[in-house]
């Protein structure tokens, strides 16, 4: 028991590890995306159920066989030990980039856990404001920061900063309710980026100044076939 704990312990600290080590990467490694297209790149926990399908891909885990998990991958049986990678590489739907750069982190006779980094890549991006409808499973999470110069927007919406007023906050342009928010008030957009992808940006104000405005927060994206 002491030993499986143990071992436990220290796929979890691995995991934790993998994960830091990636989302470092992807701060300094991140490329510029071509002109039109946004770019949604951060760590990712993945967990799968025996018959399940890794998200936004035809990668389908079988469940455990022989202490090894077992997946079907471009039609092939594939064996993984903990520690092994998982990576997907495509266009799960339209005009949208996926790179899933994951690692086994634990196994269980229930769950497979993965982690590693999501790397999203939406083309020809035309932001429209209105309620997310979507109920597509192909559903990604990513963390984002924002740096944004007087008269911009904020990427992927309708939301511009316009400046700053001593007493109110940060004033904002593009939205119907009150346009003023102050450092670590809450920002929500929900809209469309093409035809087929959904955002939810929530995030809250870190800093702003008379030039310049700076987010942070969480982008939900919807991906829809």
């Amino acid at each position: 028991m002491g030993r499986s704990i143990r071992r436990f312990r220290s796929l979890l600290i691995l995991g934790a590890a993998a994960l830091a080590l990636a989302a470092l990467a992807g701060c300094f490694l991140r490329g510029g995306a071509p002109a039109g297209a946004l770019t949604y790149k951060g760590p990712a926990e993945i967990s799968l159920k025996p018959g399940e399908t890794l998200t936004g891909t035809d990668i389908v885990y079988v469940g455990l066989s022989d202490s090894m998990a077992e997946f079907t991958i471009e039609g092939q049986r594939a064996l993984k030990k903990a520690g092994d990678s998982l990576d997907w590489k495509g266009e799960p739907v339209e005009g949208v980039k996926l790179d899933l750069g994951l690692r086994l982190l634990l196994l269980t006779d229930q769950t497979v856990h993965t982690g590693g980094t999501v790397d999203i890549e939406v083309a020809n991006a035309e932001p429209v404001a209105q309620p997310v409808e979507s109920e597509s499973p192909i559903k990604f999470g990513v963390p984002v920061t924002y740096g944004i110069d007087r008269g911009e927007m904020i990427p992927g919406t309708l939301i511009s900063y316009e400046e700053r007023d001593e007493d109110r906050g940060a004033k904002l342009g593009g939205i119907e309710d009150y346009a003023y928010r102050k450092t670590g008030d809450s920002i929500v957009w929900e809209g469309k980026l093409r035809g087929n992808v959904w955002l939810r940006l929530d995030v809250r104000v870190l800093f702003y100044n008379e030039t310049s405005l700076r987010v942070g927060g969480i982008a939900t994206l919807w991906l829809e076939k």
